[in-house]
């Protein structure tokens, strides 16, 4: 991103441009993997002895993400970063009158017996003391930036967009195959997600101009807590796919628009370092919260209503004034009105199998239990 940013100079609107292409192969890398995971078999070998019926082989996945990483590495290897006067290399920190004055050895003349005695100088610990001092005035600069008001709070809405992320990508496919989905519907929601980011990035010049920064990130935020509302009541998981488009504008929308409005607020010589400072905030600090708050909560909840009780809801709405995890827990009763099937559902995450449990009960013992 800040190589990007550093090609595009002061016109910064056009990024979204540039990122739509790994929206593009993000989801076309999905819907692939998705469908090849949708017909590959359980694993052969199980840490558990026996597999579960939804379980699958997701060494496919890490065999495509290997191959990914291999050529994104090579073309990584072909970006070129510019360095203005302000913001130099680390071996040329030092000023050039200051490489032609020192030497390896310095000369110190003794007055009363004209003798010269020779002193070894480490030009490398000068460089890295120099080094050192501009790294903590570069941090002393970006702690002024940030400590503002304006600065802080837009840091702060960086991150809870990185929670609402962290949420998505963690336990949305999880959520939906609670609710009978399949790694093919993951796929075909991967391509419409990523569909409605294309669309987002090509048109998000125009969207700055007419709307500007700031209600193009209150409009993530409204579209997130909708969203999350929203996939919250559904029961059949194929209901996602119609509201999947809006992806386009709580992630695309509003990671562009915050590349675009902190390139355009801070000096020139401390764009980039900025710019690793909003990437930390929203995808590593941001969405490292989302997983581990939205973890908690799951795991609390379940514990709370029982391990025989299904898992149905889990709504996280990330907005400005609030973050809600639900969790919606009931049986199914079954038509019959002599028997009833009560199915116990294991736990998936931390390795632990999904074991179906039959236990054939009279609906009277079955409604006592209850």
């Amino acid at each position: 991103d800040a190589c990007t940013l550093s090609y595009l100079g002061q016109d910064t609107e056009l990024y979204g441009r540039q990122r739509m292409f790994g929206s593009l192969g993000w989801g076309l890398a999905i819907f692939i993997v998705a469908t090849i995971l949708d017909q590959s078999k359980s694993l052969t070998i199980h840490a558990c002895g026996t597999s579960g019926p939804l379980e699958k082989n997701y060494t496919v996945c890490f065999a495509a993400f290997s191959v990914c990483m291999t050529f994104a590495l090579i073309t990584a290897t072909r970006f070129q970063f510019s360095y203005d006067k302000n913001e130099q290399l680390p071996l040329r920190t030092l000023n050039d009158d200051l490489k032609r004055k020192v030497f390896s050895t310095t000369v110190k003349t003794n007055v009363n017996t004209n003798e010269c005695n020779t002193q070894e100088v480490d030009v490398n610990s000068i460089k890295q003391n120099d080094f050192s001092t501009s790294n903590t005035i570069k941090l002393m600069q970006l702690i002024r930036i940030f400590m503002t008001f304006k600065n802080g709070a837009f840091l702060f809405i960086a991150w809870w967009m990185g929670c609402g992320v962290g949420l998505v990508f963690t336990f949305l496919f999880w959520h939906l195959q609670d609710l009978g989905g399949s790694p093919t519907l993951f796929g075909v929601a991967s391509i419409i997600n990523h569909t409605s980011e294309l669309f987002a990035y090509f048109f998000l010049h125009e969207l700055i101009h007419r709307l500007g920064h700031i209600k193009i990130l209150f409009l993530g935020l409204l579209g997130n807590f909708i969203r999350f509302f929203y996939i919250s009541i559904i029961s059949n998981p194929w209901w996602v796919l119609p509201f999947e488009f809006i992806q386009g504008l709580t992630h695309a929308a509003v990671w562009a628009t915050a590349c675009s409005y902190l390139s355009q607020t801070t000096p020139e010589n401390l764009r980039i370092s900025c710019q690793g400072v909003l990437q930390g905030f929203h995808f590593g600090f941001g969405r490292g919260c989302g997983a581990l708050f939205g973890g908690f909560f799951a795991s609390y909840f379940e514990h709370v209503f029982g391990l025989a009780e299904k898992l149905h809801l889990f709504n996280s709405n990330a907005s400005i004034f609030q973050q809600m995890c639900n969790v919606k827990a009931g049986t199914r009763r079954a038509k019959s009105a002599i028997l009833s099937t009560l199915i116990i559902r294991g736990c998936v995450a931390h390795g632990r199998p999904i074991v179906d449990l039959l236990v054939e009960q009279s609906s009277q013992s079955v409604r006592h239990s209850r």
